[in-house]
């Protein structure tokens, strides 16, 4: 029997708040990846309403120059984001256990960070590391895509630099554009 799901996409570019009812299939992969318009998607818990937990989904290539989201008392979410509801596992989606009018009430709309503002923040930010994270994020590597990695001898440091963002939330090992900017600085001598 074919069913149908009820989700919500919410882009920060259009500032919509859309609900969608998608055909229900064993693996919606490929239509999460064309809804967010990403490669690349992770997904993360925000709440409990009613018994079922209430998922975002959302594409994981994301740099702080992208506009964004965040509904409130959760984590920020940049670019266009979909809205599900799971039982158990994150995995088995239901239908969204909210409507457009709960969502809008509890949005709040996020500008992308400029050059200039990502900077401001490299300053702030820096001002907080001490020596010992200084040195952590000037071992920092490349990779051919572009990225900048933190190594993993240095793993015990890795949530500390998350939760002050210079590294991102789905890979604590991975440096946001400000922690590149940090390196930058650490690297080239401007302090």
């Amino acid at each position: 029997m074919k069913r149908d799901l009820a989700i919500i996409r919410v882009d920060p570019v259009k500032r919509t708040i859309v609900k969608l009812v998608i055909p229900a299939k064993k693996n919606l992969s490929r239509d999460m990846q064309r809804i967010c318009r990403s490669k690349r998607m992770g997904y993360r818990e925000l709440l409990e309403i009613e018994g079922k937990t209430l998922v975002v989904a959302a594409g994981i290539e994301v740099d702080e120059a992208m506009k964004g989201w965040r509904l409130q008392g959760g984590e920020d979410t940049a670019g266009i984001g979909v809205l599900y509801g799971a039982l158990g596992a994150a995995t088995h989606m239901v239908d969204v256990p909210v409507n457009v009018a709960w969502v809008e009430k509890r949005l709040s709309w996020l500008e992308g960070e400029d050059v200039s503002q990502r900077e401001e923040r490299a300053t702030e930010v820096m001002a907080m590391l001490s020596d010992e994270l200084c040195d952590v994020v000037r071992r920092a590597m490349p990779t051919p895509e572009g990225d900048m990695w933190l190594l993993i001898r240095d793993a015990a440091h890795f949530d500390g630099l998350k939760a002050i963002g210079v590294t991102t939330p789905l890979s604590p090992q991975k440096l946001t554009p400000v922690g590149i900017t940090i390196f930058d600085r650490l690297v080239g001598g401007s302090l």
